[in-house]
């Protein structure tokens, strides 16, 4: 529930109400000046992915976040990826490992230290039996 309640704070919003009092809710306005308060790694993480820092590269990473979460709760397999929504793509399962470890870096650098050297999940896919 966080991750995509996450995400859809992120997004730009949309309209809300109906006519007459149709309003315009944008959500760009919501995160000026709070971005680094809430992701106080986020430009550094940024940075070392050679991004810019900004609310679309944050909900990037929750969206693919979100769509892991999705399959995980569905219990579709990941071994061979995921579909990401409104994309044609998949995301592989050391791709939002990835993610996962990014975002824990935009909230706390001590928390990604953590789980980076805690995490079984890389080894996993090197693990898996191939076929003959």
């Amino acid at each position: 529930m966080q991750v995509r309640l996450l995400a859809g704070l992120l997004d730009r919003g949309d309209h809300v109400g109906r006519p007459p009092r149709r309003v315009r809710s944008d959500h760009t306005v919501r995160w000026r000046g709070v971005l680094d308060k809430a992701f106080p790694g986020g430009k550094a993480q940024a940075r070392a992915d050679g991004q810019r820092w900004e609310r679309a590269y944050a909900l990037a990473v929750v969206s693919r976040i979100n769509d892991l979460r999705n399959r995980v709760a569905h219990h579709e397999p990941l071994v061979n990826g995921f579909p990401l929504s409104g994309q044609h793509r998949r995301l592989k399962p050391e791709q939002a490992h990835a993610d996962c470890l990014r975002r824990a870096a935009m909230l706390d650098r001590d928390l990604h230290a953590l789980l980076a050297d805690r995490s079984d999940v890389p080894a996993v896919p090197s693990a898996r039996p191939t076929g003959t």
